[in-house]
């Protein structure tokens, strides 16, 4: 008697335990396996740009552009971005005796921005709800695209007032970029990118800064290196990583393609190299199988049929 009673009042203690450990195994983890490959998609944002010590950069303003990733393992991908930033600058004149008469105009400065970006996800090939946070850096190349007049056109334009000593040529410059970045995966095949970066490029001073004439102080370096931060957001499409095919690979469910048919289910105690004949080769286990009918296995021959091994 004491011990049913024992019995009941252990199974009573026991049940809350079991209830917990279940109520805990049905409790969704909040990380989830995402087998995206490849995505392209837009962007917009808005450039804080740096004028440099001369103040010749670019003014901030939108850009807009492209971006195309490929993951090339779990937690590490790449990608090539494009983005278009049109802007405008100040016309700087540096042998001006009054500072309110410094600047002479504006005239536009539209850059293009090219780069391959490396970038490491931060959890790896899967999602914390739905989240992917990553870093991420680049080098590419910055470029001018403005299409002003030449001054013989236009002579009365911002850009002629100056001489020709003192005028900026942009040209084609290094650009080098670091970043951290989000990407929220409302479905499998959309999905929404923020990112926040720094875009680093050169802004070369023109000669005329440096004459006997300037009355700039102080004086601006000769190569200024700028920090471009940039905020983006936009769209992707990305394409899944497609299941790899058993068959193909080579492999047969959860059978060897070497393993002969069996009408049990652990492992032949033979294996297909012995030899039946001379009962030569590593036997290492007893096999008492395929008595009195024919071998299944391919690796016996027909005089083996009645063959046992002791």
């Amino acid at each position: 008697m004491h011990k049913r009673q024992a019995l009941f009042l252990l199974t009573l203690l026991a049940t809350p335990a079991l209830v917990t450990r279940a109520e805990a195994q049905s409790i969704a983890s909040p990380y989830q396996f995402v087998d995206r490959k490849k995505d392209v998609g837009i962007f917009v944002g808005y450039m804080f740009a740096d004028k440099g010590s001369a103040g010749l950069g670019p003014a901030a303003g939108l850009l807009a552009g492209a971006e195309f990733n490929i993951r090339v393992s779990d937690p590490i991908g790449i990608g090539f971005y494009g983005a278009y930033f049109p802007s405008e600058r100040d016309v700087i004149d540096p042998q001006a005796d009054d500072e309110s008469e410094r600047i002479v105009g504006t005239t536009d400065m539209n850059l293009f921005l090219l780069a391959g970006r490396l970038k490491l996800q931060l959890t790896g090939s899967r999602t914390w709800h739905r989240l992917v946070p990553y870093v991420y850096g680049g080098l590419g190349i910055v470029f001018d695209v403005s299409s002003n007049p030449s001054c013989f056109a236009e002579p009365s334009q911002a850009n002629c007032q100056v001489p020709a000593r003192e005028r900026l040529d942009f040209g084609t410059g290094f650009l080098g970029q670091i970043g951290l970045g989000v990407i929220w995966l409302p479905s499998e095949r959309l999905g929404l990118r923020v990112t926040f970066d720094d875009s680093i490029w050169k802004l070369s001073t023109p000669d005329g800064f440096y004459d006997d004439t300037s009355t700039l102080f102080p004086t601006p370096p000769r190569s200024d290196w700028t920090n471009n931060l940039q905020l983006t957001a936009g769209l992707f499409f990305s394409q899944q990583q497609p299941e790899p095919d058993r068959k193909a690979a080579g492999s047969s469910g959860d059978r060897h393609l070497w393993a002969p048919r069996r009408r049990y289910s652990s492992w032949p105690s033979v294996p297909p190299w012995h030899n039946s004949r001379t009962r030569s080769g590593p036997t290492p286990f007893r096999f008492t199988g395929w008595r009195g009918s024919r071998s299944r296995c391919p690796a016996r021959s027909k005089r083996s049929r009645s063959y046992r091994t002791r």
